[in-house]
């Protein structure tokens, strides 16, 4: 691989460079602010599997990032799927009992407590906390459930807004009553006498079953941090719920301290635990302070339970001695609420914890810390390298700066870690290279690579500037090639070895004589890139074409390459297959990062492109680079948004990453002077918006996430696990997901995530004779040609749902339980494989069998289908147990929708069906076996709008002009992923033509919006 000409100096051309006004030290001199306090911190974040079956020191659980909602409540990100899987997610959930609050929310190190656990948690017979030194017991339930009385409920009270989903609402007996009363009396429930009391006998009882006592134990030397506690039930394992290690003095809310006269003192520092147990319930506490002492009041309830915000909105008001009000705080810390408080004189004080609005019930738990404690505490630097030692200053709102040095050893993990300082826990990110600091001089520096770039942005709008100098003998581009095409692509011609391609894998040299084409005898012909490095061929509809590059290394490494083609390609390296991927794309550098093994000498690349229709080309270069900014995952206010520049503008932008923050895998294609910039995406700037710019060789990482994250399979019943992948650094391959750790009868066969989908779906199988049990299991990630481990990291799911919405939390621990009992229906579906052909459609044949007994209505549709594949779905009354649906292949499939390496390897869904309550807390879910989608050739034979059949495998014209004319404009790039209308199409098409001057004739122009209105009638 050769280099390029050096182009302008960047420096010199660009004129975002431009200097920027010194930064100072961050100073603890910053005025009071109500910007939101930044998510929770987050456990060892950097653990690359799920938390083994022993507990492992020092792991807890991470909260997802919140946002604001339209009425300026904070919520959390919702999960988005489409209408239908949305609904059945909520129903995989509902399987599991789920903890709607704890009792206290946590302990001192070297503590034992009682803990009162409440919610959907009747019978539970076992306490499993995730996270290290942190152990217990139950106690015992203290009430069962009436199983007739509960159908009555599910009959009755199913659709009511207020009594669908006890589970999620946490109420004592009275308030339970009196929300059955009124909707009898006000909204004529159909609910006779006698089914009035039984109702409420039974959601009594439900409100004491639901409310189990365990004795915890807090290790002498246990993290602060919080911990993962579930409870196992005969109907599975729980959801998760943070239980806090702390090393304050704690204690416990004693009513009645209503009043005044009532109030509960508090000693400093402290921690109290309390309850707004009932409406109208107000706590005081009363304290001493000095005058001139800064005190920290603060109340934590929605950072230990997002779901808290539906029914439990804590507010803080402080008073003298005298009964005046001094301050108040509605809300700090997102929902939860902090006074900074310099007490005027000596003298006893008051403060007041209770609802915004006055409700109350067993879930409105809450911690009140009160003391000289710090907040918005933040430190500089953000990470380093392990095996240095480093000086970090720590800074809060209230508290004096501090200095505080650490040494990460040499052997200490890389990645996110957590580490408890004297000033609390905080995040910290661990690399293997040289640290480097803003200078904070208003000039671009150069700086190596690799290195870790540790720097704030100190002002609103600023942003900081850096040089990157590549040389000729870092760029690694093909830019000459031999060349040979085209062939018929026919219906197989992706996977079917086409002219030369039998004798190059064969390992037999190149031959210097004709291969059958498609129009004629093909020879080789050497052709070079053009200036973007751009490898094009005159390509036609359905042609495949070959390009073989040679390369020279000097020593044996693993690398990364990065290609992009147009469309589909399938890449060996040395006669071995590296990656295969069907798509229908532009090209574009880097869209396949693939992990290859260079060897030492001479090595040969080999690449078969698959043009679909319009222009044919790719682009290759090996040794990418990752550019990752560490923000918001480090408590960093900062949104960090990152550009590369070259020449005279911008090549590369991104912003809103993993975990809110920013990453750049890239290939340098030329070499020369690039400016890297990096400021907040939302214009943001501050002595706290500090962060950590990781410039290394790129690896092969992947995140995924398994929803439920609590899967509870009965005798004889299949559950699906959805999996969804995000795709970083030399991922983009098919990808082998394998449950393992699972409780003897339960069963999961491997299954495939084929490169170019985002989720896949893995098929719990209970035995009929399955033993009830659970454990911790782990979900096990292969690739071809990736590392045995350390490079997939998984995350489990909770979720909750808010205004009909689900929004997840990321949890360490997946637990896998077989649960007493028989399914109440299976489902089967037939036939067990379709193949998929754009534009076509099928149908499956669903039939349910119900267990004797069971009569209750069933919705069932597909669960987990890739993108551009449509499934109806239907209800199945009790005196129906059969239904067909139909199967829609979408024109969005000719991207690639699920190909994978082989036609063997197909993609996996299945077909689920949901019973009872609303899906969340009652449904029942169970799903097929699991059916194959056989990926699909080049698309076949399909009629147009007018009538006319087209070539097989022609696109339709107006596409194909959009690919020629209109790719490099974003609103047109992929119109099936943008959703408008047809007359907004026509608006833009117009605009294009009219403001930008885009080279579309008036025929042209008919064709782009002849298929535009296509597409908005599929969509």
């Amino acid at each position: 691989m050769t280099g390029c000409e050096r182009p302008l100096a960047f420096r010199d051309s660009l004129p975002c460079l431009r200097g920027r006004a010194g930064v100072g030290v961050p100073s603890a001199a910053v005025p009071h602010r109500r910007t939101p306090l930044p998510p929770p911190p987050a456990s060892q974040g950097e653990e690359r599997r799920l938390a083994p079956a022993a507990p492992e020191k020092g792991s807890g659980y991470l909260f997802a990032r919140t946002r604001t909602q339209s009425d300026g409540r904070p919520a959390g990100r919702p999960y988005r799927l489409a209408g239908c899987l949305l609904l059945l997610c909520a129903a995989a959930f509902g399987q599991s009992p789920r903890i709607g609050a704890l009792y206290p929310l946590g302990a001192k190190a070297g503590t034992t407590v009682e803990v009162s656990i409440r919610g959907a948690v009747a019978g539970a017979s076992d306490l499993l906390i995730l996270g290290g030194g942190v152990t217990g017991k139950l106690s015992g339930a203290l009430a069962s459930l009436d199983q007739g009385a509960r159908d009555l409920y599910e009959r009755k009270c199913s659709t009511c807004h207020e009594l669908r989903s006890p589970a999620n609402r946490q109420m004592n007996p009275a308030q339970w009553e009196s929300t059955v009363d009124r909707m009898i009396r006000n909204n004529n429930a159909p609910i006779g006498p006698d089914e009035r009391t039984k109702i409420v006998d039974y959601l009594k009882a439900f409100a004491a079953a639901g409310n189990v006592t365990a004795t915890v134990t807090v290790a002498a030397d246990a993290a602060p941090g919080p911990r993962e506690l579930r409870v196992v039930t005969p109907t599975g394992v729980s959801s998760a719920f943070p239980f806090v290690v702390t090393s304050l003095d704690e204690s416990v809310e004693k009513e009645p301290n209503n009043d005044p006269a009532q109030a509960q003192p508090v000693t400093l520092p402290g921690a109290v635990n309390g309850v707004c147990q009932d409406n109208g319930d107000v706590d005081r506490y009363a304290f001493q302070a000095k005058a001139g002492q800064r005190l920290t009041l603060r109340v934590a309830a929605y950072a230990l339970n997002r779901e808290c915000q539906s029914f439990f909105n804590a507010c803080l008001h402080l008073y003298d001695a005298e009964g005046k009000l001094l301050q108040r705080n509605l809300g700090f810390d997102n929902l939860d609420p902090l006074i900074d408080f310099k007490a005027p004189a000596d003298g006893a004080y008051q403060v007041e914890v209770r609802d915004l609005l006055w409700r109350g019930g067993p879930g409105n738990v809450y911690r009140f810390e009160i003391g000289e404690l710090g907040y918005h505490e933040a430190i500089y630097p953000l990470g380093a390298e392990r095996g240095k030692s480093f000086d970090a200053v720590v800074f809060s709102d209230n508290q004096p700066q501090h200095t505080w040095r650490h040494t990460f050893a040499a052997n200490s993990p890389l990645g996110i870690l957590t580490v408890t300082t004297p000033f609390g826990p905080f995040r910290f990110q661990v690399s293997d290279v040289p640290d480097e600091f803003d200078k904070h001089d208003g000039q671009p520096h150069t700086v190596p690579m690799p290195s870790a770039i540790n720097g704030w942005i100190g002002k609103p709008g600023e942003a900081d500037r850096y040089l990157l100098e590549i040389d000729a003998d870092e760029v690694h581009t093909a830019t000459r090639w031999a060349v040979i095409g085209p062939f018929d692509g026919g219906a197989d011609g992706f996977e079917r070895p086409l002219g030369p391609e039998a004798d190059l894998l064969a390992g037999r040299p190149v031959a210097d004589r004709p291969f059958a084409g498609k129009g004629g005898d093909k020879t080789w012909e050497v052709k070079d890139v053009d200036g973007d490095g751009n490898l094009t061929f005159a390509a036609g509809d359905n042609e495949v074409w070959y390009a073989l590059h040679a390369f020279e290394s000097r020593n044996e490494v693993d690398q990364i390459l990065s290609l992009g083609s147009d469309d589909g390609c399938r890449v060996w390296l040395n006669g071995v297959l590296v990656h295969s991927l069907r798509a229908y794309r532009p090209v574009r550098p880097a869209d396949d990062q693939i992990p290859i093994h260079v060897r030492r000498g001479t090595n040969t690349l080999l690449v078969k492109v698959l043009n679909v229709g319009g222009p044919g080309g790719l682009t290759a270069s090996a040794g990418a680079w990752s550019i990752e900014a560490f923000a918001q995952r480090l408590g960093s206010p900062l949104k960090p948004r990152v550009r590369l520049g070259f020449g005279t503008g911008w090549i590369a932008d991104v912003s809103n990453g993993p975990g809110g923050d920013a990453r750049l895998d890239w290939s340098f294609g030329k070499p020369g002077e690039y400016g890297l910039q990096i400021e907040d995406a939302d214009g943001g700037g501050g002595e706290r918006h500090a962060y950590r710019l990781l410039i290394q060789p790129a690896r092969p990482e992947t995140e995924l996430e398994v929803l439920p994250g609590n899967p509870s399979v009965p005798q004889a019943g299949r559950l699906p696990l959805l999996v969804r992948r995000s795709a970083l650094a030399g991922c983009k391959a098919d990808l082998t997901l394998k449950l393992t750790d699972l409780p003897p009868g339960l069963h999961a066969e491997p299954v495939l995530l084929p490169a170019d989908v985002d989720s896949a779906v893995i098929s719990l199988e209970a035995d009929a004779g399955a033993a009830a049990g659970y454990k911790v299991a782990r979900l096990e990630v292969s690739a071809p040609g990736l590392p045995d481990d350390g490079w997939a990291k998984v995350w489990s799911l909770d979720h909750f749902r808010l205004q009909n919405s689900l929004f997840p939390i990321r949890r360490q621990g997946l637990v896998a339980a077989v649960v007493p009992g028989v399914a109440p229906y299976s489902v089967d579906v037939t036939p067990d494989t379709l193949a998929a052909t754009p534009g076509s459609k099928a149908q499956l044949r669903v039939k349910l069998a119900r267990r004797p007994g069971f009569g209750e209505d069933v919705t069932v549709t597909a669960y987990g289908a890739p993108s551009g594949v449509a499934v109806t779905a239907a209800v199945l009354r009790p005196n129906r147990d059969e239904a067909t649906l139909e199967v829609t292949f979408q024109e969005t499939l000719a991207r690639g929708g699920f190909g994978s390496s082989s036609a063997a390897d197909a993609y996996r869904f299945v077909v689920a069906g949901f019973a009872g309550g609303d899906g969340l807390t009652g449904g029942r879910m169970y799903s097929s076996a699991p059916i194959a989608l056989q990926p699909a050739g080049p698309r076949q034979q399909q009629t147009t709008r007018t009538g006319q059949a087209p070539a097989a495998g022609a696109e339709p014209a107006g596409r194909a002009v959009m690919r020629r004319k209109c790719a490099a404009c974003h609103a047109f790039y992929d119109p099936t992923q943008t959703r408008k209308t047809f007359p907004a199409w026509e608006t833009t098409v117009d605009r294009m033509i009219q403001k930008n001057n885009a080279p579309v004739s008036a025929a042209e122009k008919a064709q782009i919006l002849d298929y535009l209105k296509q597409l908005t009638a599929m969509q």
